[in-house]
């Protein structure tokens, strides 16, 4: 009897810490989502205001290039016709290859805005307007330990 009573505590104790755990790795991948997007959009916009300065100094042609190595993120420019003035690819990101990309370039051409991280959670996509109807950026940040956690769970 005595044997039955002490197993049957042990499971429950398991069975309770069991449930601790999944509830604190759940909660700190929540967590983590959240920060790396902050993050990953406070990257993007300083690369944004990069390229913006460029516009106003006259000096877009070699920013893109020049703010990808800096900060370590895939950049795109379009003109105010949505033609891209950058090359197709940056830091190995295809921006063809970059689903719902088109939608993103309009509301930003729109005046909008889009920010979006990607199905896999590998990255975040920002696309912001350029001042002065200069056309939009489009900065892919990668966010690699985004999508480590979605595969620990």
């Amino acid at each position: 009897m005595r044997v039955w009573l002490a197993i049957t505590i042990g499971l429950i104790a398991a069975l309770t810490a069991a449930t601790v755990a999944l509830v604190f790795v759940q909660r700190s991948d929540a967590l983590l989502r959240k920060n790396s997007t902050e993050i990953a959009l406070g990257t993007a916009v300083n690369a944004v205001q990069d390229l913006q300065s460029a516009v106003d100094d006259g000096t877009l042609d070699l920013a893109p290039l020049r703010v990808a190595t800096e900060r370590r993120v895939a950049v795109f420019v379009v003109d105010a016709a949505g033609t891209l003035l950058t090359a197709p690819t940056s830091r190995g990101v295809s921006l063809a290859g970059v689903d719902g990309a088109d939608e993103d370039i309009a509301a930003a051409l729109a005046g909008g805005r889009a920010i979006r991280t990607f199905e896999d959670n590998s990255a975040t996509l920002v696309a912001f307007p350029l001042r002065g109807g200069a056309g939009a950026a489009v900065v892919v940040v990668p966010q690699p330990e985004l999508a480590a956690s979605s595969t620990i769970v």
